[in-house]
């Protein structure tokens, strides 16, 4: 049984070397729950990058899965072209922003012979955004 499983059984100490014991005890655990966190969102939620610092006003980006970008489509419609994924790219994310007051739509294109939900491109609505999974082989928008 794991130590988190045996804070259920905690009896109030009955002397001061108990009461110490037991605060060093919950201090550690406390630590390690902290720990056993930080590990978890270090190996299950990479970081994003962004794939340009500026924001993208015409069709000259090409996204790679763990990227992000901001678009701005005020003027026009814009497109962005996602990398031919590879195997390793399995599992990773890309999160794409159509910027507050765009008026136009946002396409993210697949690369040759792959596809996006199915087909060759996805559209995002004025001012929306899309997370979009890669599988190493497909892009997927996430709902």
């Amino acid at each position: 049984m794991s130590a988190l499983k045996r804070i259920r059984d905690f009896k109030a100490p009955k002397d001061d070397a108990s009461a110490e014991e037991l605060r060093r005890q919950l201090v550690q655990l406390e630590q390690n729950a902290s720990d056993m966190g930080d590990a978890m969102q270090q190996t299950s939620m990479s970081r994003l990058a962004r794939t340009s610092p500026r924001i993208i006003h015409d069709d000259s980006c090409v996204m790679a899965p763990g990227q992000f970008q901001l678009f701005d489509t005020s003027v026009t419609n814009v497109s962005t072209t996602f990398a031919t994924p590879q195997p390793g790219d399995a599992g990773k994310f890309s999160f794409v922003i159509n910027l507050p007051g765009s008026t136009s739509n946002l396409y993210l294109r697949a690369p040759a012979g792959r596809t996006i939900n199915g087909l060759d491109h996805a559209t995002i609505a004025t001012a929306g955004n899309a997370l979009v999974f890669c599988d190493g082989v497909n892009y997927w928008t996430v709902p």
